[in-house]
């Protein structure tokens, strides 16, 4: 009688397990999508980022792939897991329509360049860190616009 209980209790935590790793494949789909300028300035246009503009789930990365048009601007509203800035070739300035930012925030904290966003910056509900490398500057022409609900929100660095 044992052996039906012990077949059935494994099955059992198979199928706990394959809806936890599921679960947890889930929250690990961030991604992150680098900037390289190829096509023009503008954030919208898929083909000037490594696979497609980033979402509400991407981390918009700028790195050494980031050497054209570096002065973006954004044509429409836009929402965004976070910003990464590491090492472009040049200063990264977003302008235009207004930037949404997740869970993700800004993170310099690598930085080679300075990051100036004159767009306005909504801060989604969330905590989120912003961190900027001794030496880099991280201007934001507006005061960050924070939703409702729960926020966190540490800056380093500045």
């Amino acid at each position: 009688m044992s052996g039906p209980v012990r077949i059935s209790s494994l099955r059992h935590c198979i199928r706990i397990t394959a809806v936890m790793a599921s679960l947890l494949g889930v929250a690990s789909q961030a991604t992150a999508q680098t900037w390289t300028g190829a096509t023009s300035a503008t954030w919208q246009t898929a083909s000037n980022w490594n696979s497609a503009a980033p979402t509400s789930t991407d981390t918009a990365l700028f790195d050494a792939s980031s050497t054209q048009n570096l002065a973006i601007t954004n044509a429409a509203a836009t929402t965004v897991r976070g910003l990464r800035v590491v090492d472009p070739a040049g200063a990264i300035s977003i302008s235009g329509s207004g930037l949404s930012l997740g869970t993700g925030g800004i993170d310099m904290s690598a930085a080679t360049q300075n990051l100036t966003i004159t767009s306005t910056v909504t801060i989604l509900t969330g905590n989120q860190n912003w961190s900027v490398s001794d030496g880099r500057t991280l201007a934001v022409g507006a005061v960050p616009i924070r939703n409702n609900g729960g926020n966190n929100n540490n800056v380093g660095g500045l």
